[in-house]
This record gives structure tokens, C-alpha cells and sequence, in this order.
């Protein structure tokens, strides 16, 4: 998903709150960071084999399952005793991308498999549903669009998915000269009520990334290839949003976007090697100038969240030599580095990151090139 969230604890052991996603195996020894001037050290890792293609994860409210998509399944991992505990098969297992997220109370997980929503109850190990978006208004001959988010309001009512517009470049039709050759990438909204895609709405242009849920509000911002998409989703549950504007001095692609919990700030990564991330003010919807956060030549960003108390920045950054991979924080008001909440990782490539809510535990999951295994591995500070 190339984020950065924000996860309760799994446990009070180590072997209870870390794992790691491999192809096979048992427990092995611990893992060890390289060393960083100012990091924490990683303190361990256990592995739980699930299987090969690993894609989207969720973590219970308790923390006590980790619920992964692996092999055209969802599997529930037992953190208690660093297990696989049950597996149920996914529709349209054959796709390689998934979107995962569960209910505030834990007794849903929602799998968008490919191009079908899965509901899964947690509570029974069954699925409950399994509904294919709504058809793309497109040429029957250009490919469907990917969708590329997914995210859950607050009260559990409505899951928001994000899909790319359809592409027809080479492919007939092909429009005339100055046409583009794609359709508008969309917001679909999804009813738990009903477990039924109930609403959309269509965006400026085909590039549609993240989503961003405002905290206690009714606002969502969608990263798009102009910038960001302000949707009002004040309406009843399920029901689809309605397109604000776009935010103003931010006329390009952007990859994701997260708000400080508060709600008052929000803060979004370009989609380029500039390593720079644009402030912005939902209040007027106006992004600030935007501020470095590492030396291009050096290193490169992707992935954003803010600490639960709104003081840090927090984003993986990519040094090319020496080769590492780190997730860094920078002071929220001053945008200055803060090396001592360095933490390091071993992966070779980061996908995801989680962070507990106490920030003591850290989440990575990723590639590790040596063992060619999917990792997800757990930094205790």
C-alpha cells in the first residue's frame, strides 16, 4: 500500500507482536539492524509462514490476530502463539493486489481482491460476501482500471475504494489527436450495512492513489495526478461523496496524503524523487510551500503518517550508500530531523509501515533480497 498507519499493540511479549511474513520455515534467530547513529536497535523476530504472494495486512483492534492476504486467502495469525490459525479462501483469488482494513470492532475485515470487495466475519471465519465493483463507463476493449486504497470511516458504516480510470493507449478505439486515451479514476463507496457498493464518484483525471479520512470530520482527500481531490462525504452512510475542489498551489501528482489527528493539518508526498512533502490547510484548502525532507542525492521517501500526538512526521526513507532502510521523524513544526526516533530495518524494501499507538513498536513489512522472502518485522525501542 506504500503507507504508514497507525496499530495498537499485539501483546506484551516479543513473540506475541512480531512476525514475519515468509514462504516457509520456523522460528529462526533473531533478526539485526544495521547500525544508525541515534536509532533504536531491532530487538528480535519470530516467523509464521503464510505462503508466498503476501499483499495486504490488518491488525485487530487487541492486537491479538493479524489478519494477512496471502495466496488468494485471508489468513488469521495468531499472536499468542505466532500461528496460522484459519484461512478462508478469497474471490477472485487470482489477483496480485489486495486492500485490506478491518471494522473498529474487529469483527469485519474487508479484502478488495482484484476487482471484488470480500467481507469477512472474524468472529466465525466465514465470508460473508463477495461483490464486484461496479462496472467502469469505458470502450469494452481498454483495460480496467487498478484500484489502489482502501479506508473505513469512523463509525464503521462506509469502506471508501479508490480505482484508476481506464486506459486505451494502443488499444481501439483510439481517440483522435488531443483526446486523452483514458477515463476519470473514481471513489467508490461501499455500504456495511448492506455489503453492497452503494455510491461513486468520479475524479479530475485517471490517476487516483490514497485516501485520507479527515479525523472527526466529513472530509476526504483523494491523491491525484493534479494534486489533491477534496470530497465532502457528509452524506448518509454508503452514500457517494460529492467532488469540493482540488487544493490550490499543488499542481502535481501526488502519492499519498495524512492528517494530524486533530484534523487541523495535512501533509502530502509527491509522487517524484524530490523527497518533499507539501503542508496543506483543509481549512482553505491551500497547500504551503514545500519542505525537503532529504537530500535527493542521498536517499528517497515514500509512505506518510503523523504521531498520534501530532508531533512527529513520520515517513521510510532509502539511503543508496551506504545501501539502508529506515523509518525517520521530523518535528511537525519545524520540519528538523529527529535522529533519535531513527528506526532501522534489515528489509530491502519497505511496502507498509505500522506504528502502536504508544509508539514503543514499530511495523515493517517488506522484501528481504538474500532469503526472497516477504518479511513483516517488528522494531521494539
Amino acid at each position: 500500500m506504500n503507507s504508514l498507519a497507525v496499530y495498537g499493540r499485539c501483546g506484551a511479549s516479543l513473540a506475541a507482536c512480531v512476525l514475519l511474513l515468509a514462504s516457509g520455515g520456523t522460528a529462526v534467530a533473531a533478526d539485526r539492524a544495521p547500525a544508525v547513529a541515534g536509532a533504536v536497535a531491532v530487538a528480535g523476530v519470530v516467523t509464521v509462514p503464510v505462503g508466498t504472494l503476501v499483499s495486504g495486512m490488518a491488525v485487530s483492534p487487541a492486537g491479538d490476530k493479524v489478519y494477512v492476504t496471502a495466496d488468494g486467502a485471508l489468513k488469521t495469525v495468531d499472536t499468542g502463539t505466532d500461528t496460522v490459525t484459519a484461512q478462508i479462501p478469497l474471490a477472485n483469488a487470482e489477483s496480485d493486489y489486495h486492500q485490506t482494513v478491518i471494522s473498529p470492532d474487529g469483527r469485519r475485515v474487508y479484502v478488495v481482491s482484484g476487482l471484488v470487495m470480500n467481507v469477512v466475519d472474524t468472529t466465525t471465519g466465514t465470508l460473508l460476501a463477495a461483490a464486484p465493483l461496479p462496472p467502469q463507463n469505458k470502450p469494452a476493449a481498454w483495460p480496467t482500471g487498478r484500484t489502489h486504497d482502501i479506508a473505513l470511516s469512523a463509525d464503521g458504516a462506509t469502506v471508501y475504494v479508490t480505482q484508476a480510470g481506464a486506459t486505451g493507449y494502443n488499444v481501439p478505439p483510439i481517440p483522435p489527436p488531443g483526446v486523452p486515451a483514458e477515463t476519470p479514476g473514481r471513489v467508490l463507496t461501499f455500504s456495511t450495512a448492506q455489503n453492497a457498493f452503494t455510491g461513486e464518484v468520479a475524479l479530475p483525471g485517471s490517476y487516483a492513489q490514497s485516501i485520507a479520512l479527515r479525523p472527526g470530520g466529513r472530509d476526504a482527500y483523494v491523491a491525484a495526478g493534479s494534486g489533491l481531490v477534496h470530497l465532502d462525504t457528509s452524506g448518509a452512510p454508503g452514500a457517494a461523496p460529492t467532488v469540493v475542489g482540488s487544493v490550490s498551489n499543488l499542481r502535481q501528482a501526488i502519492r499519498q496524503a495524512a492528517f494530524t489527528p486533530d484534523g487541523t493539518h495535512l501533509f502530502a508526498v509527491a509522487d517524484s524523487a524530490a523527497n518533499q512533502v507539501f503542508p496543506v490547510d483543509p481549512a482553505t484548502d491551500a497547500a504551503q510551500a514545500p519542505v525537503t525532507l532529504a537530500p535527493v542525492a542521498s536517499a528517497g521517501l515514500t509512505g506518510v503518517s503523523v504521531s498520534p500526538n501530532g508531533t512527529r512526521l513520520r515517513t521510510v526513507r532509502y539511503d543508496r550508500d551506504p545501501r539502508a532502510v529506515a523509518l525517520v521523524a521530523f518535528d511537525t513544526a519545524t520540519y528538523a530531523p529527529v535522529p533519535t526516533e531513527t528506526v532501522p530495518f534489515t528489509l530491502d524494501s519497505v511496502s507498509d509501515t505500522a506504528v502502536s499507538a504508544d509508539s514503543s513498536t514499530v511495523y515493517a513489512f517488506g522484501w528481504r533480497n538474500a532469503t526472497r522472502d516477504t518479511a513483516l518485522q517488528i522494531v521494539t525501542r
